[in-house]
C-alpha cells in the first residue's frame, strides 16, 4: 500500500528534490516571485479579436494531424484500462478539446492538448479517473490566477524539467512501441512506419530558418488568396 501511495507522489517529490540538489551547486533566486503580485484578475481577449483566414487556415492544417496523433493517444490510454474506445467516444474527447481550445483563446492562454507526458504521468501513477483529473483541473485553475505561485513554477530549473520529461516520454515510447510488436509488418505498414520515424527524427536536424521561411511562404501564399477572393 506505501509503495502505491508514494507512487501517485514520486514525480512531484523528484521535482522538489532535484531542484534543491540543483540550488546546492547553482543558487535560485526568489526575487521575483517576491515582486510579483498575488493575484491576477482575468481578461477576455487581452490581446483584441480579429479573424484572418489564412492564420485559421494555418491552424486547420496543423490541428488535423494533432487530432490524428490525439486518437491514437486515445486508443494507448484505453488498451492500458482495458477500456474500448468507440469513435462518439473519441469524438468526445477532440471536442472537448476544441471547447477548451476556444476557451483558452478567450483569455488569452496557450489552446488545451493532449501531450505524450500526461499519459506518462497516468501510466506512472496508475490514476486514471476522471474525477481526479477535473479535480486536478480546478486546483490548476485557482492556482493560475496567483502571480506568485506561477513564478515558483519558473524556478524550477530546466536540467530538472528535462530529467522528468525524459522519463515520462520514455514511458511513452516503449509502450507505444510494444504495441508495434503485435502489428503485422507488410509493405504498406512498414512504408508507414519508416516514413513516419525519419521525417519525426530528422525534423530535429532541420535549421529553424527554412522552417519559417516555409511558415512565411504558406502563410502568404493564403494571405494572397483570401485577398484575390475579396476582390472578386
Amino acid at each position: 500500500m506505501g509503495g502505491k501511495q508514494f507512487r501517485r507522489v514520486a514525480m512531484l517529490v523528484g521535482l522538489v528534490l532535484g531542484t534543491l540538489v540543483y540550488a546546492l551547486f547553482i543558487p535560485i533566486s526568489f526575487a521575483r516571485v517576491i515582486a510579483s503580485p498575488w493575484l491576477v484578475t482575468p481578461q477576455f481577449f487581452p490581446y483584441g479579436f480579429s479573424v484572418r483566414l489564412d492564420i485559421v487556415i494555418l491552424f486547420v492544417l496543423v490541428l488535423v494531424p494533432a487530432n490524428i496523433a490525439s486518437m491514437a493517444l486515445y486508443t494507448v490510454v484505453g488498451k492500458w484500462a482495458n477500456e474500448k474506445l468507440t469513435p462518439a467516444r473519441m469524438s468526445g474527447g477532440l471536442m472537448s478539446v476544441a471547447i477548451g481550445g476556444m476557451l483558452a483563446s478567450v483569455l488569452g492562454t496557450y489552446a488545451t492538448h493532449i501531450y505524450p507526458d500526461n499519459m506518462g504521468l497516468l501510466r506512472y501513477t496508475r490514476v486514471g479517473s476522471r474525477y481526479a483529473t477535473l479535480t486536478c483541473g480546478i486546483l490548476l485553475i485557482l492556482l493560475g490566477s496567483c502571480i506568485k505561485f506561477d513564478m515558483l513554477l519558473v524556478l524550477v530549473p530546466t536540467p530538472v524539467l528535462a530529467a522528468i520529461a525524459t522519463l515520462l516520454f520514455g514511458i511513452v515510447m516503449m509502450h507505444a512501441i510494444q504495441h508495434l510488436s503485435v502489428v503485422e509488418w507488410d509493405d504498406r505498414n512498414l512504408i508507414i512506419a519508416g516514413f513516419s520515424l525519419l521525417l519525426g527524427v530528422g525534423g530535429l536536424f532541420v535549421a529553424a530558418r527554412p522552417i519559417k521561411r516555409c511558415l512565411w511562404w504558406s502563410v502568404s501564399c493564403s494571405s494572397k488568396q483570401s485577398s484575390s477572393a475579396a476582390c472578386r
